[in-house]
């Protein structure tokens, strides 16, 4: 049974819309972003109103500002978000306390609720396409692999409940040595651990090979990939 089915992702609060919803779904370094960005371009070009959105359970804008404004405040309530040894303790240390990672769990669920629930939703009844760089798929993986049980299905679904469901969900896939190899080059502030990516990675073949998702090869060339995807939008018009 695929996640779609188990949380019963079918709009609870309908949405009357103009458009498509489009998911780019896919591990770091699959090159959402970039197809996003093409794929808006090339909608734009057709004489479409397009928004996009980037949405990461507990990294949002929204809370990246908060957390600004406590550090201001209370420097010593959170560390500094930077690479030093000092800090990265500080984080890991902070991260051991189970009350802590409840109250993250819930900040990032709220700021899901509020981005999928609510922004993703006013989007589609004034665009003629919103396109996600990363979805519902995506957050719970992220979810998932973050707190293990402490994230149960029973809060989980609640993401797949208040979001309208995608009209095309684009599965991005890559071979793991090219996923290595991008994300090494991006240099990312704070990478994430080999074998935690490799968590990561498998978690998405997983989720890829039972989700109603449409597979693109995103090792082609950059157009190439471009191409199918607007191919994929465009054979799913509303």
């Amino acid at each position: 049974m695929s996640l779609f089915d188990r949380f019963a992702v079918a709009d609870a609060f309908p949405t009357r819309r103009r458009g498509r919803l489009v998911a780019l779904s896919g591990v770091d370094g699959a090159g959402k972003s970039t197809q996003l960005h093409l794929l808006a371009a090339a909608l734009r070009a057709e004489g479409r109103r397009v928004a996009d959105f980037w949405f990461r359970p507990g990294y949002s804008a929204r809370l990246d500002g908060l957390r600004r404004s406590i550090r201001a405040l209370r420097p010593q309530l959170l560390p500094r978000a930077d690479r030093s040894e000092t800090e990265r303790a500080r984080r890991e240390r902070l991260w051991s306390r189970r009350p802590v990672r409840m109250a993250w769990l819930a900040s990032a669920l709220i700021d899901a609720w509020i981005e999928l629930g609510v922004s993703v939703r006013r989007a589609l009844r004034t665009h003629d396409d919103v396109l996600c760089d990363r979805y519902v798929l995506d957050a719970t993986i992220d979810l998932r692999l973050k707190l293990g049980d402490e994230a149960p299905d029973a809060l989980l679904r609640t993401l797949g409940w208040i979001a309208p469901r995608a009209d095309v969900t684009v599965a991005l896939t890559l071979p793991w040595d090219l996923v290595l190899e991008r994300t090494r080059r991006k240099n990312e502030p704070f990478p994430e651990p080999e074998h935690e990516r490799r968590r990561r990675y498998e978690a998405y073949v997983e989720a890829f090979a039972r989700e109603p998702v449409t597979l693109v090869d995103a090792s082609a060339p950059v157009d190439a990939v471009a191409a199918r995807i607007l191919e994929c939008v465009e054979g799913r018009s509303l």
